[in-house]
C-alpha cells in the first residue's frame, strides 16, 4: 500500500502545473510551457521562437520556458487539458479560444520587423496572376475559385471575407473555396499554377517568398490594393492588430506579471529580437475589431444563430401564436391533470437523475439492443458528447473507435455491455480506449451490470459506469519513460552509476549499480550487487588506506564524496577511477548516496603528457636566443629568459606588468609601437614590428618581434603567443648594403649617361669623316686605281659599319630612357608594326611568317617590343641558307600571369657551344663576309626584355637545324594601374652580362 501512495505522490509532482512554484531552499527551477501557433512549418515555428523561450528563462528568475509549436487543433486540446501556461497565437484565434475556454486577457502584443521598420498591424492580401484581365475589382472575384491555407487564418481569409462581404459578395456561398492547409505559400503556388483564379494570405508573405526567391512579384496582381504609407506589405484589406501573448487562467498573478514585464523589456536590438526578426512587444493593443469582424462573419464561436425579439416573433407569426395561444389553452387543462397524476413520478425521476448529476463517474443505461436509453453528464464529460449525440447510439457502432490497451481494435462482440447483455453477468474493470476524430484518446475504466424484470432471466437493460483513467495512462507512461529514460541515460554516459546507503553505524549496503561497471572492473553489475566486496578487492593496495580514511571523513562530516585511486582493471592493468557521490540524510539516521564511478587514465595520460611537453617548451625557449612569450590582454603568462639578455630587464617586471615592454621603446618609435599594439588589442591583428629599443646601460639595439592569436583553453583567440629576436647585427648589415647599392645605382646611371652621351656624340665626326672619304671618292673618280680604290672603300665601309655599331650603343643606352613610356596595349599591335617594318625583307627573300597563339593586353612600351619582335623575326628571315626559303613561327601564351613568345625559324642554327656569347654586346657567331650586322641585335632584345622584368633565351640543336628564341614577361594585374611590381620580376637572365655593360 505504502509503495502506491509513493508513486501516486510522485505521479502528482509529475503532472502539477507547471507554474507553482518550488521550494525555496531546493534551487530547483519551474517549467513554464509557452505555446505558439505554427502556421508555418513546425521545425521553421520552433527555430523562428527558441530564441523567446531562452529569453523568457534568464529574464523571469526562477522559471525555465518550454516552446511548444502546436498546430491549431494541438493548441486547442493543450488549453483544454490545461497542458500549457502562456498562449502566442494570431487574434481571431486569440478571441476563438478566450470566447470557448477562456484566456486572459492580452500580456502583450507582438511588434514585428520589416528590415529595420516596425509592424505592429498585419491584413490580408487577395491576388490573381498578373496575366488574368478578367479580375480587377472585388465584384469580379464572384463565381471565381478562391485559395486559402485556413478558413481559422484572420490574415489568410477572415480579413479577406469581410473585405468581400462589404463589396457584395459571400463567402463562401459565392465562390469556390479550395483549402490548401498551411503554410500560406500553397495558396500562392494553387494561383501560378493555374488550380485556383485568387488567392488569399496574410501581408507580408508575398515579400517573404519574394526575398527567398521562390516567387517573382510581377507574375501577381493585388487585388482592391490599399494606400497605407507607412505600411510596408501589399495589402487589399484594413489592419488588425498583431498577435497577442495571454496567460492560462491556472497562472499566478505574479508570474504573468513577471512574464509581461521582460516581454516589454525585450531590448529592441538584441539578439533574441534579431534572431526572431521582430521589433519587441508593447503594451496589449485593443482586439475588439477582430472580434466584430468574427461576429460579422458568423465564424465560431458566434456561428450560433442571433436570438429573436419578441417584437419579432409576433411580427413574423401572430396567426399562429393565437392558434397556439387557443390550443395551449386546452393543452392546459390535460397537463394540469397529467401533472397531478405523475407527480410523485417525476418526484423519483428527479432524486434519480440528481443523484446520477452527481456522481463523478459516467453512467449509461443501454436497452436489451444495446442502444443508449440515458447517460448523465459525466458521462457526457468523459466521451465528449452530449447525452443527445449518445442517445440511441449502440455498443457496436463503429464511431465509438475502441482500441485496447495494445493498441489493437476493440472487437464490438467483446464490449462489456454486449457482453453482459448476452450472459446476464456482469464485467469488472475492462480498460478501453476511445480515439476521438483528432486523434486523442480517452482511456475508460467500465464496470457493466444487467437489470432485470422480477422472475426473468434475460436482462432487459444493462448500466455501464465509467471513470476517465486518461490521467492515469499518461502518468504510467510518462513514469515508464522516465524510467527508461534514466535507464537509457546511465547505460549510454562512460560512467558507472551507483547507489548505495550507509546505516546509523556507518555498515554499507549497494542499492544499485550501473552496467557500465562490468567494462571497468570485469565484474557484472548483477555480481557487484551480490558482493559489493569484489569492487574493493580490485583496488590498489598503495592508495586503499587513503581511499577508506576520505570516505570515513566524508561520513563523519556529511559532505560530498569526491576522491581519486588507482584501480586494476577489467584486464588487469592498473588504471586511475574518480568517485564522486552526494548524500542524502535519511528519517532513520541513514544516508544515501547517489553517485558515478568514471575511469580517468586517459586524462591523468593526458596531464601527464602535457606536463611533459610544457617542460620540454621552456627547457628549448630558456636556452634559445630567440625571446618567447605568451600572454593574454593584461596578464603575460610566460615570458623566456632570452628577454633579459636581449632587453637586459628582468622577468618578472613583465609579470608584474605585461606593458612595461613599451618603457624601453626608442621613443623616436615609441608612437609607431604603441599604436600597433592597440591595434592587437581592439582589432586582433598581428603584431609584426621592427623598432629599437634602450637598455639599461644607454646602449641600443634593435628589435624584430611577432605575436598572433592563439586559441585559450576555452577555445577564444583572447591571447597572443610571440616571438623577438635581436637584428642589431642584421639592421647593420642592411644600413651597409643599401649604402653599396646606392653607389651602384649612381654608378650604374653615371654609365648609362657616358654611354649615351659618347655614342651620340661620336656619330657628328664620324659622318664628317664618312662624308669626306665619300666627296673624295667622287673627286677622284676614274684617278684612282688598284689597291687605292680598295683602301678608299675599306676605309668608307670601316666608316659606315662604325656608325651602325655607334647608332646600335646608342639604341642599348636609350632602352628605358628615349623610347615611348610604358602604356596598357594590345600585344599584337607592336608584332603587327615590326611585320611591316620587315615588309621589304620578307618579300625580298620569300620568307613566310606564321603567327598563332593568345595576345594578351599587358604594359609595356610600345616601340620596344616593336624593335623585340624586329630584332627576333629579321634574324629568323636574314640568317638562313641561299638555297633555302626562310620560314619563321611566332607563338604567344598566356602561363599563369606570364606572357610567354616563342620565336622559331628554319635557319642556319647555332652551336650549342656559342649561345652563351648570344646576347653579349658586339657579339657575331658569322663571319661579316657571309652576314653582314653589328652584333648587338640580341644584345638589345636582352636589354628591353630585362626593362619588362623578364627573361630571354635561345635554343637550338645544332648548324643547319634552326633557332628558337623564347622571351617570357610577367603580367601586371590591371586593378594595379600597371605598375610594375618587384614580384613580377624574373631573376637576371642566364646569359652573362657583356663587358662594360650596366649591373
Amino acid at each position: 500500500m505504502k509503495s502506491w501512495t509513493a508513486i501516486l505522490a510522485l505521479a502528482a509532482c509529475l503532472l502539477a502545473p507547471v507554474a507553482t512554484p518550488a521550494p525555496a531552499d531546493t534551487g530547483w527551477t519551474d517549467t513554464v510551457k509557452l505555446a505558439v501557433l505554427a502556421y508555418r512549418p513546425k521545425p521553421e515555428t520552433e527555430a523562428r521562437w527558441r530564441p523567446l523561450t531562452d529569453y523568457l528563462s534568464g529574464a523571469v528568475p526562477g522559471h525555465r520556458f518550454e516552446l511548444l509549436a502546436l498546430t491549431y487543433a494541438e493548441l486547442e486540446a493543450a488549453i483544454a487539458t490545461r497542458r500549457v501556461d502562456f498562449v502566442f497565437t494570431q487574434p481571431s484565434h486569440y478571441v476563438l479560444i478566450a470566447q470557448r475556454m477562456g484566456l486572459s486577457s492580452p500580456l502583450a502584443t507582438l511588434i514585428d520587423r520589416a528590415g529595420e521598420r516596425p509592424v505592429s498591424a498585419f491584413g490580408g492580401v487577395l491576388f490573381t496572376r498578373a496575366d488574368r484581365r478578367d479580375i480587377a475589382h472585388l465584384t469580379d472575384v464572384r463565381g471565381k475559385r478562391l485559395a486559402t491555407g485556413t478558413m481559422a487564418s484572420l490574415g489568410g481569409y477572415q480579413a479577406q471575407a469581410l473585405a468581400l462581404l462589404e463589396a457584395g459578395v459571400r463567402v463562401p456561398e459565392q465562390i469556390s473555396l479550395t483549402v490548401t492547409g498551411p503554410p500560406h505559400d500553397r495558396a500562392v503556388m494553387e494561383v501560378l499554377e493555374g488550380r485556383a483564379d485568387v488567392g488569399m494570405v496574410r501581408s507580408g508573405v508575398i515579400e517573404a517568398m519574394a526575398a527567398e526567391g521562390k516567387l517573382d512579384p510581377a507574375r501577381l496582381k493585388i487585388l482592391n490594393r490599399q494606400d497605407l504609407p507607412d505600411f510596408p506589405f501589399a495589402v487589399s484589406t484594413r489592419l488588425y492588430p498583431e498577435w497577442p501573448l495571454s496567460a492560462m487562467p491556472h497562472v499566478r498573478d505574479d508570474l504573468a506579471r513577471a512574464t509581461a514585464a521582460a516581454l516589454m523589456s525585450l531590448p529592441l536590438d538584441s539578439p533574441a529580437a534579431r534572431a526572431m526578426s521582430i521589433h519587441g512587444f508593447t503594451i496589449p493593443a485593443d482586439y475588439r475589431p477582430v472580434e466584430a469582424l468574427m461576429r460579422t462573419l458568423r465564424a465560431p464561436p458566434f456561428d450560433a444563430t442571433p436570438d429573436f425579439t419578441a417584437g419579432d416573433i409576433w411580427q413574423r407569426y401572430h396567426w399562429l401564436i393565437v392558434g397556439l395561444i387557443v390550443a395551449g389553452a386546452v393543452i392546459l387543462l390535460l397537463v394540469v391533470a397529467l401533472l397531478t397524476v405523475n407527480r410523485r413520478l417525476r418526484q423519483g425521476e428527479r432524486l434519480r437523475g440528481t443523484v446520477l448529476e452527481a456522481l463523478a463517474e459516467g453512467v449509461v443505461m443501454q436497452d436489451a439492443s444495446g442502444r443508449v436509453v440515458t447517460a448523465n453528464g459525466a458521462a457526457a464529460r468523459i466521451l465528449g458528447l452530449t447525452p443527445e449525440q449518445m442517445r440511441g447510439r449502440d455498443s457496436l457502432d463503429p464511431g465509438w473507435s475502441a482500441i485496447h490497451e495494445n493498441g489493437e481494435d476493440f472487437p464490438d462482440d467483446t464490449h462489456p455491455a454486449t457482453v453482459t447483455l448476452r450472459t446476464g453477468e456482469p464485467c469488472r474493470d475492462v480498460v478501453m480506449g476511445l480515439r476521438k476524430p483528432d486523434g486523442e484518446v480517452t482511456w475508460i475504466a467500465i464496470n457493466t451490470a444487467p437489470l432485470r424484470h422480477s422472475g426473468e432471466r434475460e436482462p432487459y437493460a444493462v448500466v455501464a459506469s465509467f471513470i476517465d483513467i486518461s490521467a492515469r495512462k499518461r502518468m504510467d507512461a510518462e513514469l515508464a519513460n522516465v524510467r527508461q529514460q534514466v535507464l537509457d541515460i546511465t547505460q549510454s554516459i562512460p560512467v558507472a552509476v551507483y547507489r548505495y546507503r550507509l546505516d546509523a553505524n556507518g555498515r554499507p549496503q549497494l542499492l544499485y549499480i550501473g552496467n557500465r561497471v562490468e567494462s571497468l572492473f570485469g565484474i557484472t553489475a548483477a555480481e557487484a550487487l551480490r558482493d559489493p566486496a569484489r569492487l574493493f578487492e580490485r583496488i590498489h593496495p598503495d592508495d586503499f588506506e587513503a581511499f577508506r580514511a576520505a570516505d570515513l571523513a566524508a561520513w563523519r562530516s556529511g559532505a560530498p564524496f569526491v576522491h581519486e585511486l588507482r584501480y586494476f582493471g577489467a584486464n588487469g592493468e592498473t588504471r586511475w577511477l574518480h568517485l564522486e557521490s552526494v548524500p542524502r540524510a535519511m528519517a532513520d539516521g541513514s544516508r544515501v548516496y547517489n553517485g558515478f564511478m568514471q575511469d580517468i587514465t586517459a586524462q591523468k595520460q593526458a596531464a601527464a603528457a602535457l606536463a611533459e611537453s610544457d617542460l620540454r617548451f621552456r627547457q628549448f625557449a630558456d636556452s634559445s636566443d630567440l625571446v618567447f612569450w605568451l600572454r593574454t590582454d593584461d596578464q603575460m603568462l610566460y615570458i623566456s629568459k632570452a628577454y633579459e639578455s636581449v632587453w637586459g630587464r628582468s622577468c618578472q617586471s613583465l609579470y608584474e606588468n605585461p606593458a612595461s615592454f613599451l618603457d624601453s621603446v626608442h621613443p623616436d618609435d615609441l608612437d609607431r609601437v604603441r599604436a600597433a599594439f592597440a591595434a592587437v588589442r581592439a582589432e586582433g591583428v598581428d603584431f609584426d614590428q621592427e623598432y629599437r629599443i634602450v637598455r639599461a646601460d644607454g646602449s641600443i639595439r634593435w628589435i624584430h618581434a611577432r605575436s598572433h592569436a592563439v586559441p585559450g583553453i576555452d577555445g577564444s583567440g583572447r591571447r597572443w603567443a610571440g616571438n623577438a629576436e635581436d637584428i642589431t647585427e642584421t639592421k647593420q648589415v642592411e644600413l651597409a648594403l643599401r649604402e653599396k647599392t646606392a653607389d651602384l645605382e649612381r654608378s650604374n646611371a653615371d654609365l648609362e649617361q657616358f654611354a649615351y652621351a659618347i655614342s651620340h656624340d661620336m656619330r657628328q665626326p664620324l659622318r664628317m669623316v664618312s662624308g669626306h672619304l665619300q666627296l673624295l671618292e667622287r673627286a677622284l673618280g676614274d684617278r684612282l686605281e688598284g689597291d687605292e680604290r680598295a683602301n678608299l672603300q675599306y676605309a668608307v665601309d670601316g666608316a659606315r659599319r662604325m656608325d651602325a655599331m655607334i647608332q646600335s650603343l646608342l639604341d642599348y643606352s636609350r632602352v628605358g630612357r628615349g623610347t615611348d613610356p610604358k602604356a596598357w596595349l594590345d600585344s599584337r599591335e607592336p608584332l603587327d608594326e615590326a611585320l611591316d617594318f620587315l615588309a621589304p625583307a620578307i618579300a625580298e627573300h620569300h620568307a613566310e611568317v606564321a603567327v598563332t597563339g593568345d595576345w594578351p593586353r599587358l604594359h609595356a612600351s610600345r616601340d620596344e617590343l616593336t624593335r623585340l619582335f624586329q630584332n627576333l623575326i629579321g634574324n629568323a628571315i636574314k640568317y638562313h641558307e641561299p638555297d633555302a626559303r626562310p620560314r619563321a613561327r611566332v607563338d604567344s601564351t598566356i602561363v599563369g600571369r606570364v606572357w610567354r613568345v616563342v620565336v622559331s625559324d628554319n635557319g642556319i642554327g647555332i652551336d650549342p657551344a656559342q649561345i652563351g656569347r648570344l646576347f653579349q654586346f658586339y657579339s657575331r657567331l658569322q663571319s661579316r663576309a657571309r652576314f653582314d650586322g653589328t652584333g648587338m641585335g640580341l644584345a638589345l632584345s636582352r636589354r628591353i626584355v630585362e626593362h619588362h622584368h623578364g627573361r630571354i633565351r635561345a635554343e637550338s640543336a645544332g648548324a643547319g637545324h634552326g633557332s628558337t628564341f623564347t622571351f617570357e614577361i610577367p603580367l601586371p594585374d590591371p586593378a594595379d594601374g600597371g605598375a610594375d611590381h618587384a614580384d613580377h620580376e624574373y631573376p637576371a637572365s642566364t646569359t652573362p652580362s657583356p663587358q662594360g655593360a650596366p649591373a
